[in-house]
């Protein structure tokens, strides 16, 4: 009788449980989003179909209630877009300076820096990137790895400019 009766109890835990709203582990929600910029490889805010090298940093802001220890964040692209030969898809956390940071307090500022090439048939437009950060806090006596990923960054591709040419001077040579 008293195996039945937890036989029942486990069967009605098991069907009840997909309906219950557990916290997912390994999701964060402590970094924010500060700012981002980019620039081409000659160092302008303007960038175009073809451009390669294009410098992508983005800056957060850690506010976790302890310190925690950031392994990497990776750059999601969009369609159309590559990261450049040579860079990674994956970035150290960098403080203001440019030193790696791998473990943050609370209001701590990172960046995160990547190397982005952007196809010759990308059309102009706002292009949308994620990052994902890897990381990880001590809680409970043990190590628990999150992510968060962060979105709202975008990239404007302008269209190429105008060709424009004067004649300064001439001369007729017989």
């Amino acid at each position: 009788m008293a195996v039945k009766r937890y036989r029942a109890i486990a069967v009605l835990v098991l069907l009840l449980l997909p309906l219950m709203q557990l916290p997912v582990a390994g999701q964060g929600e402590d970094f924010k989003l500060l700012s981002y910029s980019y620039k081409n490889s000659a160092g302008g805010t303007e960038v175009y179909p073809g451009s390669r090298g294009v410098e992508l940093r983005i800056e957060v802001v850690y506010n976790g209630s302890s310190e925690a220890y950031i392994s990497s964040a990776c750059l999601s692209v969009p369609p159309g877009f590559e990261i450049s030969r040579g860079s990674s898809q994956c970035s150290a956390p960098y403080t203001a300076n440019a030193s790696v940071q791998n473990i943050v307090e609370p209001g701590d500022v990172i960046q995160f820096i990547y190397r982005v090439d952007i196809g010759r048939g990308v059309k102009p437009g706002s292009y949308g990137f994620d990052i994902t950060i890897y990381y990880r806090v001590y809680s409970g006596g043990e190590w628990v790895r999150l992510t968060q990923t962060l979105s709202g960054i975008a990239v404007t591709v302008s269209p190429y400019p105008q060709l424009c040419f004067t004649v300064e001077d001439w001369y007729w040579s017989p």
